[in-house]
């Protein structure tokens, strides 16, 4: 059982330590997204993940992949399966120092509990009104949930298999990030949404609504994954030239009653 002392919060990420010079310092909890095997079990903490962004995942890229990093988010992740109540006690109670600490560096404490997993936190961020949570997601049901806390700000990730649920998301004001190869050049706009640069920062709750928030593909990771990459573009999780026009199709057969048939849900 991970012990209570063990840090939950991150602070040292490269990307949201950008926010800094924004206002903002980001919080962040890292955890094992899938293949957790607890007593025997496996626990997925990433559910509506696919084959190719399991590959391509950050918890396989950079700092991710050094052992002591590994271990950490996997005792971490088995903390929280086997005793959640007590983990988010913790969690609450960092998030707490978090804000203090913030307040005296003249930063605003924000926070991100799905570094690397996709859980619905809302018990613990309705324990703070005050402050802004934000999360990328491939779960639908969050990104749109009703009674979600009005300070938990949702861009949903695209990640090919999912574009069903990306064309709602975007119907109902939701931005959506896409992933593009480092190879392609970004369009000007994508399911008729301006495309704004997602790696400039990483406070996507600062973002207009109903855009493409654009990432460029970051090559970080073992090269048994970055060998897969030519198989995975099937899945359009990397999307090139070649697939944004594919992509603009469907979206247009989205938008059309007739093309609705294709997705099985009649006229």
């Amino acid at each position: 059982m991970l012990k209570k002392k063990r840090q939950l919060l991150n602070f040292d990420n490269p990307k949201t330590s950008k926010g800094e010079s924004f206002g903002y310092r980001t919080a962040i909890l890292y955890l094992k997204p899938s293949f957790n095997w607890v007593d025997n079990v496996e626990h997925n903490l990433c559910i509506a993940s696919n084959k190719a962004c399991q590959e391509l995942c950050l918890a396989k890229s950079g700092h991710g992949m050094k052992p002591l990093v590994k271990e950490a988010r996997r005792q971490r992740s088995e903390w929280f399966i086997k005793n959640p109540l007590e983990f988010k006690e913790n969690l609450i109670r960092e998030i707490n120092n978090h804000i203090k600490l913030s307040k005296k560096l003249n930063l605003k404490p924000v926070v991100r509990l799905n570094g690397t997993s996709d859980i619905e936190f809302f018990d613990v961020v309705n324990n703070f009104p005050d402050i802004t949570f934000y999360e990328y997601s491939k779960r639908i049901d969050l990104a749109l949930h009703k009674n979600k806390p009005n300070n938990l700000h949702y861009t949903f990730s695209f990640s090919g298999t999912n574009k069903l649920d990306a064309f709602k998301c975007l119907d109902n004001g939701v931005n959506v990030a896409v992933v593009f190869h480092r190879d392609t050049i970004k369009p000007l706009t994508l399911f008729n949404r301006k495309i704004l640069n997602g790696d400039n920062h990483d406070l996507r709750f600062l973002d207009k609504p109903n855009k493409i928030i654009g990432l460029t593909f970051k090559a970080m990771m073992p090269k048994s994954a970055t060998m897969q990459i030519p198989e995975l573009k099937r899945y359009n999780f990397l999307v090139e030239k070649d697939t944004i026009l594919k992509l603009e199709k469907d979206y247009k057969n989205y938008l059309n009653p007739i093309g609705l048939k294709s997705y099985g849900l009649g006229a």
